[in-house]
């Protein structure tokens, strides 16, 4: 825990609006989107490597001010469950094969969500997302 705030510290501090219209500062756990929404970016920083939890935020921070406050909070409780099941810290190709495994029919929804958010942090060249993970996600028919 005190890792992940540090992490947060480390962090640019920049603020950014959501597309709700509400100020947040990267810098903070807790980012609040909307006057319905919160989320809890700490939680899930806390489980990544120091290069992968800075390039998540900087994607994170472009989703918040262009997406939905709730599509946001979606994809932050989706990436913070696929790191805990993998128990990783990174986000590799292996970790993805077994994630997969583990979800059900009705929860293999999770990958496309996931997924599309991967392919964007990819196309920016964020740090983090190999092409072989990229690779592995275009070679899998969802249902």
């Amino acid at each position: 825990m005190a890792e992940s705030v540090q992490k947060l510290q480390d962090k640019e501090i920049k603020k950014y609006v959501s597309k709700g219209g509400y100020r947040f500062n990267v810098g903070e756990r807790v980012w609040v989107l909307d006057k319905n929404i919160s989320i809890n970016v700490g939680g899930t920083i806390g489980l990544m490597d120091r290069h992968l939890s800075n390039s998540y935020v900087k994607l994170l921070s472009y989703y918040a001010s262009n997406y939905s406050s709730s599509y946001v909070k979606n994809i932050n409780s989706q990436i913070k469950h696929l790191l805990k099941a993998i128990g990783g810290d990174q986000i590799t190709v292996l970790g993805l094969i077994n994630y997969r495994s583990q979800l059900s029919t009705e929860t293999e929804h999770y990958l496309s969500s996931i997924g599309g958010f991967l392919r964007k942090w990819h196309e920016h060249g964020y740090e983090g997302i190999s092409d072989e993970v990229i690779d592995l996600l275009d070679s899998w028919t969802l249902k």
